[in-house]
């Protein structure tokens, strides 16, 4: 089959259409109109499964993936461009790492049974007596597809717990492996496989709390479960943006804040903002469809108790799409958890540890984006998502953003250029430049008398971009409070004093590198 068509430099020409419709005739040989295929294209690179018309659209205006030669996920054999030796297949090549295993099951099974949309009774639920919940062998084919997504340990790359056992039998009996010999062999896997598991790779601390027993402190005792040392709970939150778009009543709301929001440069709304139009501005692919969701989040701790008596923090995360109208933005239904923060202990600028899932999702929501039921026009949507802002007060301020909002240098907004003075009875830092923010004919600006007996004349300290902030980030060398390196060269360097020394004490208050500068936006 001819595959020069995929480096063609235009995509819009009656040639490739032809190529594509040939290629999409050939990988759907064999299969229902209505099932899904890998899309090649460059963005999905066959990680995702859609029907043919959405595969189509995405070949057309994201081109094929250029490294994807040999067509195996679409019906190509091997054999078809040259035929790999059993040896090779046996030493691991890259390519039998990468079986799906996913599309095993599937192949295997079946598909289960997932109860759909019925377009002609307004979006609801088919009455199929199916639906009431997965029978026996949709419980085993669920069982399998979590075996087939599950990591073989964690931190594992290669292996899922699906892929290994098929990868070991297939050896076994390519090899005519006794089953006294086999055996041996998954006694050698379980003490090669990473037995530390009960401590943190960092700094070796048990990730279990200790039980008391006579008097002394033992691990594992048996005497009940076990309790996390730390824990944080995730709420993901894809899921959730699809079911906005399912419902024809909350679909249309999801559009309020573009087609009836009444734009007269009065803030009715966060879409009239600076921070949404200048979002907006600088990312037209996302803005271009209304559909796709702003985001804030807020975060704060709290006692749970209601008692002062009992020290102890949670911290949960909250996440609300902005999209909606004013009278629903704040309404508990569309207020997410995202992340649960349990006690006692404040999260402190370690908070970005637990917040790695949900910075993980808001990436794959802005790169990828998630497939969606749209049930106003009973189309699938490519669903993508940003987040705009965080909302929570001074301290936590400090905890998401890394900037210490004590000392010197509190004031986030004035950065390096602040002004402040440490009182000699109380050593406490006081800040006395407000002035510079007054316009320059103000009459505070002359009154020398009224404040420190000097006139200002300064100009207010400039605002600082996200650009301007990562690039003091990294020529003071700031590094981050939840990446394995980072926190291996804090254990190194030790705590962290200040300089008694003016000509070396830092001029910034930069405790950490956040984690939302791994957003790509």
């Amino acid at each position: 089959m001819d595959k020069s068509w995929i480096d063609w430099g235009t995509r819009y020409s009656k040639p490739y259409y032809e190529k594509l419709d040939e290629f999409l005739s050939f990988a759907s040989a064999s299969r229902d109109i209505s099932s899904r295929i890998y899309c090649p294209c460059r963005k999905c690179e066959n990680r995702d499964l859609f029907v043919i018309d959405i595969v189509r659209e995405h070949l057309r205006d994201n081109g094929f993936w250029k490294k994807y030669k040999i067509w195996e996920k679409h019906g190509e054999s091997r054999d078809y461009d040259g035929s790999l030796h059993r040896e090779e297949v046996l030493l691991g090549s890259d390519d039998y790492m990468d079986v799906d295993m996913v599309r095993l099951v599937q192949e295997a099974l079946g598909t289960a049974h997932v109860a759909r949309p019925d377009a002609e009774n307004g979006g609801e639920e088919n009455s199929d007596p199916l639906a009431g919940g997965p029978n026996e062998s949709t419980k085993e084919f669920l069982k399998l597809m979590k075996g087939a997504n599950q990591p073989l340990y964690p931190g594992s790359k290669k292996h899922t717990a699906l892929s290994f056992i098929v990868r070991i039998l297939e050896a076994k009996v390519l090899n005519g492996w006794f089953d006294t010999s086999f055996k041996d062999l998954l006694d050698i896997f379980e003490e090669s496989m990473p037995e530390d598991l009960n401590n943190c790779l960092i700094c070796n601390a048990s990730r279990w709390k200790d039980n008391d027993v006579d008097g002394g402190l033992e691990l594992g005792s048996g005497l009940g479960k076990r309790r996390a040392a730390k824990q944080a709970r995730y709420f993901p939150l894809k899921p959730r943006l699809q079911r906005l778009f399912m419902s024809s009543k909350t679909t249309t709301l999801m559009r309020w804040h573009a087609e009836k929001r009444t734009a007269d440069s009065v803030f009715r709304h966060p879409a009239d903002s600076h921070a949404w139009k200048d979002f907006d501005s600088k990312h037209s692919s996302f803005a271009a469809d209304i559909r796709n969701v702003r985001l804030g989040l807020a975060s704060d701790g709290f006692n749970p108790f209601r008692t002062m008596t009992i020290p102890h923090s949670t911290w949960p995360v909250i996440l609300v799409p902005y999209n909606l109208p004013p009278t629903l933005l704040m309404k508990q239904p569309y207020i997410y958890l995202s992340v649960l923060i349990d006690g006692p202990q404040v999260p402190g600028d370690k908070i970005d540890v637990y917040l790695q899932p949900l910075i993980e999702e808001l990436k794959e929501l802005w790169e990828e984006g998630v497939p969606t039921f749209d049930a106003s026009s009973n189309q699938m949507l490519q669903l993508y998502a940003g987040l705009l802002w965080t909302i929570n007060d001074f301290p936590a301020y400090a905890n998401l953003s890394g900037w210490s909002t004590k000392g010197e240098y509190a004031c986030p907004n004035c950065n390096s250029e602040i002004d402040s003075v440490c009182l000699d009875n109380g050593h406490k830092w006081g800040f006395g430049s407000s002035r510079r923010f007054s316009p320059e004919d103000h009459k505070y600006r002359r009154d020398a008398k009224s404040f420190n007996g000097l006139r200002e004349y300064r100009q207010a300290p400039p605002t600082l971009s996200g650009v301007d902030l990562l690039t003091q980030i990294q020529s003071n060398g700031v590094i981050t409070q939840y990446k394995k390196e980072d926190m291996l060269t804090r254990q190194e360097m030790g705590p962290e004093r200040p300089e008694k020394d003016p000509l070396k004490k830092k001029k910034h208050n930069w405790k950490k590198k956040s984690i939302f500068y791994e957003l790509p936006y």
